[in-house]
């Protein structure tokens, strides 16, 4: 799988699109339904909310402090996390039926 940039914040977009239909194939056609639908903070949230344009953590100080780095990929990160919710969804069928 391709490794996702270290420097740069995925968007949104790429997470649905990119990343589910390439390491998982099978949902491919289920990612092609969804849209994403882009708007600035003060259409969705109403006149006088503030935001920041991107969420980049800087997690460099607390690399430093703790003497730690990540032991896993965003990637990788994100399987885990799909492998888990696919899971779950299978084993609340097996409840259901």
């Amino acid at each position: 799988m391709k490794k996702f940039a270290t420097r740069h914040e995925p968007s949104v977009r790429y997470l649905n699109a990119g990343l589910i239909a390439r390491v998982y194939p099978e949902y491919q056609l289920n990612a092609d339904k969804v849209q994403v639908v882009e708007t600035t903070s003060g259409q969705y949230y109403g006149k006088g909310y503030q935001d920041v344009q991107n969420r980049v953590p800087k997690i460099a100080n607390t690399m430093a402090d703790l003497d730690w780095k990540p032991g896993v990929t965003m990637a990788d990160a994100l399987r885990g996390i799909y492998d888990y919710y696919r899971d779950q969804v299978a084993a609340s069928r097996d409840l259901s039926e």
